[in-house]
């Protein structure tokens, strides 16, 4: 069953933190996607979701699918809605290093 959850990125999201959520994501059975705008991407692929590269505000949609989609979405909408990894409220002041598009 495809599950998905509409989400605001709560704050800039380093690198790092991206690869964690790619790491979590193949964790699970489910096909994971994330979309911004009209660009989806396969959550569980590095070079997707780098080039996706969600910023603070901008609005994505989590989808999942398989029998642990459930599962899936709430363990990664945290990481991108505004939760730091260690489950703290992380600053919103800036991008933690330049971006360039």
């Amino acid at each position: 069953m495809m599950l998905q959850k509409d989400l605001v990125v709560g704050r800039w999201l380093t690198r790092q933190e991206l690869l964690t959520a790619v790491s979590i994501a193949n964790g699970f059975q489910a096909d994971i996607h994330v979309r911004k705008g009209t660009k989806q991407v396969n959550l569980k692929s590095v070079l997707g979701t780098y080039s996706l590269f969600p910023r603070m505000g901008d609005a994505i949609t989590l989808m999942a699918d398989g029998a642990d989609a459930k599962e899936a979405l709430a363990m990664l909408a945290p990481i991108f809605s505004g939760a730091s990894l260690d489950g703290s409220t992380a600053e919103k002041t800036g991008p933690p290093h330049p971006i360039q598009q």
